[in-house]
């Protein structure tokens, strides 16, 4: 074969794991709400604009449960006191977050177990978001063992890319490392660098560059990354 072809529906899938370990309840949490405050956004910018909530790897913000469903949800966990880390969220310290965000993650803290949250935070189709948590339910899909994974859904499978494709895998690995690692100081320091530069509207270079220097991403990737960013930002602006 002297060449390999790829069309716009090919997709690199990262599954992120512990091997069958799965992961802690809180580690999910606090991705999850740094993705819902804005840290997907920030990650649209590495992604041409036919990876970006469409068929297969939709946003989580419009097409998960947990938005779909809210007044179930909210009526549901009522009761229910949320984990103290959701004051290291800062939901009252930015004027112009969206109060429908703030519910949200509010909710996501209120979940008392890893299946209850994946139930959130996942859809009625089988992985038509970019962020899939379906393979860390303990109930196996149509039989099959539960993975324990996360799976990164978003990226397009263009190899070309060479670069940018060992960057991409190598910044979902530590975005799930730092959720499982980080401590309340260090989670809130970040969710206010994310939410504040989505807020500010800055440039997607800027942004990208600021999330990942946050959780601990190598200077060489950023390098790549950011201007994998840049060039997706020009191709989005000659497509408006």
């Amino acid at each position: 074969m002297e060449y390999v072809k790829f069309n716009d529906t090919c997709g690199l899938h990262v599954h992120v794991g512990r091997r069958t370990q799965g992961f802690p309840l809180r580690a999910l949490q606090k991705l999850g709400s740094l993705l819902f405050l804005g840290g997907e956004e920030v990650i649209d910018q590495l992604h041409p604009p036919h990876r970006i909530n469409d068929v297969y790897f939709e946003s989580l913000r419009s097409s998960s449960r947990l938005v779909l469903m809210t007044p179930i949800f909210e009526a549901f966990l009522s009761n229910i006191e949320p984990d103290g880390w959701l004051e290291h969220c800062c939901l009252d310290s930015f004027l112009g977050l969206d109060d429908r965000v703030k519910l949200w993650v509010t909710l996501l803290w209120k979940t008392r177990t890893v299946d209850e949250f994946c139930f959130l935070i996942s859809d009625d189709s089988n992985y038509r978001l970019a962020y899939s948590f379906k393979g860390l339910e303990s109930t196996p899909l149509y039989g099959f063992e539960p993975r324990k994974t996360i799976e990164f859904r978003q990226a397009e499978g263009d190899l070309t890319d060479q670069q940018f494709v060992l960057g991409w895998i190598d910044v979902v690995s530590r975005l799930t490392a730092w959720a499982v690692d980080v401590e309340e100081h260090d989670f809130e320091a970040v969710v206010k660098e994310v939410v504040g530069s989505v807020l500010a509207r800055e440039d997607a270079g800027i942004m990208v560059q600021k999330l990942l220097r946050s959780i601990g991403v190598s200077d060489q990737v950023i390098s790549i990354v950011v201007n994998r960013a840049r060039r997706m930002a020009t191709l989005k602006a000659g497509t408006t």
